[in-house]
């Protein structure tokens, strides 16, 4: 990958988030410095290392951003890369949504403190993530940028600086999602953790 002021890393979205909806993913548990003991193996909660998640070319793209999201030529090329898709997605008469890391996670703050510049530079558009990053500053957050805690049934760690939190539970635990919005993985009809203020239930399949 040749890393510029022109590079292009967001990825069309899939049937799940939507066709309109980029993507800027890393590789799983390498950029995940909060993985919990859960999240890991072939019985793990990450569904990125399951799967078609596992392709050789996956792992390719994975690496590259992560190269180009430690240069320089970072936060401009998002900034204008996202102009492009938002410019794209108001010819049909609407708004920008942006999901980062289906796979991998915030890495360092200095990683984490870019993209909420980029996100500053587009108050207009809605960005999405979620992290186990407990150790980061995420203060700083615009209200375009919506972070969720992702805890599961092994997290040690809670994070000082995020108050909402997405918690994976098995499917039988109906107390446990009790009062939160529950995922039916229809993302592109819902779109609700876009902007809600509550927390988030993903049962186990």
């Amino acid at each position: 990958m040749t890393i510029n002021n022109k590079t292009r890393a967001l990825r069309t979205g899939n049937s799940k988030l939507g066709k309109d909806v980029p993507v800027f993913n890393l590789q799983p548990m390498a950029t995940c410095p909060g993985r919990t003991k859960g999240c890991a193996g072939k019985s793990g909660y990450c569904y990125a290392c399951h799967g078609n998640y596992l392709y050789p070319s996956h792992m390719v793209n994975w690496k590259n951003n992560k190269a180009f999201a430690n240069s320089r030529h970072f936060v401009p090329a998002m900034v204008r890369d996202i102009a492009i898709h938002k410019s794209r997605v108001a010819r049909k008469g609407e708004s920008l949504r942006v999901r980062l890391h289906s796979t991998g996670d915030f890495y360092s703050q200095r990683y984490l403190n870019n993209w909420i510049k980029v996100a500053n530079e587009h108050p207009d558009v809605q960005f999405l993530a979620y992290t186990r990053s407990h150790m980061l500053d995420f203060s700083s957050l615009p209200d375009n940028f919506k972070v969720y805690y992702s805890i599961d049934d092994t997290t040690e760690a809670m994070p000082i600086t995020l108050r909402q939190y997405a918690e994976v539970v098995p499917a039988d635990h109906t107390a446990r999602v009790k009062g939160r919005h529950i995922c039916q993985s229809e993302c592109h009809k819902c779109k609700a953790c876009w902007a809600m203020g509550w927390n988030v239930a993903f049962r186990m399949h």
